[in-house]
């Protein structure tokens, strides 16, 4: 976690120096965990501290109270409120409890979640021109009606275009896989080698609990409550289940973290991997990986070695992409967002080898890359479309 996540120890919102005009006045209402808006107007624009997740109706409420007071202080009324396209997040359900109109015309606009995470970097590193973004996160809804979470975008504040992602699998469950990540790594096995455990390697099967395997199993091949993800943190999290270094009922990314402190100090070899470029967008498919990943535990590797190998294949998977794409589009800037980079051993590692070939890493210096920063890039996109009204 960066300071950036962290509750202020203060409960005003803070100013953010962006140098983006916003003509009329923006309320963006960020995601669900945190919970975190944006008022922007002007040159003036305040990010409020984060309030945990909005499930809880506890902190929803302190999230509009909150709201409430800064507008009133700050005599705001926004003239567009911009949300995340999820259905299903608080803040997209529940607009008019916070930022109820008072007079005047008010404007909506939903942004995609991933896109916003771009814009975020782009509005605090002051930058109008298009960037490549990659975008790693748990969950955010995306622009075809799936899960994504491993995207590859280019873009800027006025639009983005989806170049490349990991490829999809079914999330059984849906929002239990996060609490449950075994169901996250059944499905990453049942991707690799097909619905009968019976192919599945031995020391990836005795990680699973095998009184629950069989009812997943025919979620999974009937498609019952298992929606398609592209996420790049559920892939963390199922990988950190079959070097059982997670298991049962576990916090949000607690898998993932324990996944990174295992492979902490250590260095390994990339494993194998695919990329579909001649696919639109291209994908990035991991079925070489969970065999040599199989044989590296076979053989006695312990979690950690596997662990630092995984850690250097996604660092490898994701210059690969990154390279095509720069070739393609002849960009040159990179912005690594997205609550997965805030793993040091990615984020350092990959900035590295994308400066070494030559490109620009934009990272956040005041604002989160996780979700903490995502109602600054909504605020960004909003006032370009006010600008452009």
């Amino acid at each position: 976690m960066t300071s950036a996540d962290k509750k202020p120890a203060g409960m005003k919102a803070v100013r953010i120096p962006v140098k983006l005009d916003c003509p009329l006045p923006v309320a963006a209402l960020g995601g669900q965990n945190p919970g975190r808006y944006c008022l922007a107007r002007g040159r003036e624009w305040y990010l409020s501290p984060p309030f945990g997740d909005l499930d809880d109706y506890d902190n929803f409420r302190a999230l509009a109270g909150h709201y409430s007071r800064a507008a009133r202080r700050l005599k705001f009324r926004p003239r567009l409120i911009v949300t995340d396209l999820h259905p299903g997040y608080a803040v997209v359900r529940r607009t008019e409890e916070i930022a109820s109109p008072s007079g005047g015309a008010v404007r909506r606009l939903k942004v995609q979640h991933h896109w916003a995470h771009l814009a975020s970097v782009l509005a605090e590193r002051g930058i109008s021109s298009p960037a490549l973004g990659i975008v790693w996160d748990g969950a955010g809804w995306g622009a075809d009606g799936r899960i994504w979470g491993g995207e590859f975008l280019t873009g800027d504040l006025r639009g983005f275009r989806r170049r490349a992602h990991l490829e999809y699998l079914p999330l059984p469950g849906g929002d239990r896989a996060v609490e449950e990540p075994w169901r996250m790594a059944a499905a990453l096995l049942y991707y690799g080698y097909g619905p009968s455990p019976k192919k599945w390697p031995r020391p990836f099967l005795q990680r699973l609990p095998a009184s629950r395997l069989g009812l997943l199993l025919k979620a999974l091949e009937k498609g019952i409550n298992c929606p398609q993800t592209s996420s790049m943190g559920r892939l963390f999290d199922a990988v950190s289940v079959l070097l059982g270094l997670a298991a049962g009922k576990v916090g949000p990314a607690a898998a993932a973290r324990k996944l990174q402190a295992a492979a902490a100090g250590r260095a390994g070899d990339p494993y194998p991997f695919d990329l579909f470029f001649r696919r639109r967008p291209a994908r990035i498919g991991f079925k070489p990986m969970l065999e040599e990943m199989a044989g590296d535990l076979a053989a006695g590797r312990s979690a950690g070695a596997v662990a630092a190998r995984f850690h250097a294949t996604v660092i490898e998977a994701g210059l690969g992409i990154a390279l095509r794409i720069s070739k393609r589009t002849g960009l040159k800037t990179v912005v690594p967002a997205g609550g997965v980079f805030q793993n040091e051993i990615v984020r350092e590692g990959l900035a590295e080898r994308l400066a070494r070939e030559g490109l620009e890493v934009l990272l956040p210096r005041r604002v989160s890359v996780s979700d903490a920063g995502l109602a600054l890039g909504q605020a960004a996109i909003g006032a370009a479309a006010v600008q452009d009204s």
